[in-house]
């Protein structure tokens, strides 16, 4: 099965680890964690855009909806999935709630580590939804359907 690239993208080091600690390396590999926008940026200039960007809301600096512009002007081929955690409440942000549509996931930041459990069940469900996740079944019915 093929693993979705990831960043991770949290100006806090231990949210940075309890992420990377939380995805299940069965369906992840990370490929980069960064501590802000700029970091992520200068990773992106000399790396290919990875399947999936995870970060966090307010960074310093830039927020995560600048960091995603500067992105997709940048990545020839913007395909990848932007999930944005967020510690503020979704609908009563009102900078996060107008924005919505240009994220492909807005999820409340996990605080307990059964959140974090099932904010790695989400994930795999929004990979698997847009593609970059494929079961070894669907893969082998695909491979059996062009060969017969």
């Amino acid at each position: 099965m093929k693993k979705v690239n990831v960043i991770i993208l949290d100006d806090d080091a231990d949210d940075r680890m309890l992420l990377q600690e939380a995805l299940d390396p069965g369906h992840f590999n990370i490929v980069a964690s960064c501590s802000s926008g700029l970091d992520l940026l200068s990773f992106l200039a000399e790396n290919p855009c990875p399947d999936m960007i995870i970060a966090d809301f307010y960074l310093p600096g830039m927020n995560s909806l600048d960091v995603l512009r500067r992105i997709r002007l940048r990545c020839a081929e913007p395909s990848f999935l932007y999930v944005v955690l967020s510690g503020a409440n979704v609908e009563q942000d009102p900078l996060i709630h107008e924005n919505l549509h240009l994220f492909d996931a807005v999820m409340e930041k996990p605080d307990e580590y059964k959140k974090l459990i099932s904010l790695n069940a989400d994930l795999i469900s929004i990979a698997r939804s847009r593609g970059k996740i494929q079961d070894e079944a669907s893969g082998e019915m695909q491979g059996m359907a062009a060969t017969g």
